[in-house]
C-alpha cells in the first residue's frame, strides 16, 4: 500500500508540495513484516503495487533515514 502526504510535520529534506510518497514495503526475506518508508527517484504516478525497489538512504539534516528507490526492469523497459 502507499498514500501521498499533502502535509505533514516538518522534517528536513522532505517537501510535501509535490506530494510526499508514503509507503508499505514488504520485504522478500520475510514475508509479511512490512516497513513504512518513502519511494525516492519515481514520479508520483508510477507507484504502483507490487513494484520492486531496494533499500537507499537518506541524509536527512545528519541523520541516515531509510528509503526506497525502484528497481528498473533492464529486461523490459517499456
Amino acid at each position: 500500500m502507499f498514500t501521498l502526504l499533502h502535509r505533514g510535520r516538518e522534517i528536513p529534506g522532505v517537501d510535501y508540495s509535490g506530494p510526499h510518497p508514503i509507503a508499505a514495503i514488504e520485504l522478500t526475506e520475510q514475508k509479511g513484516l512490512r516497513y513504512l518508508a518513502t519511494i525516492v527517484n519515481c514520479p508520483n504516478q508510477d507507484i504502483s503495487i507490487g513494484m520492486p525497489v531496494r533499500l537507499t538512504w537518506l541524509d536527512r539534516a545528519g541523520v541516515p533515514s531509510p528509503a526506497f528507490v525502484p528497481i528498473l526492469n533492464t529486461l523490459n523497459p517499456g
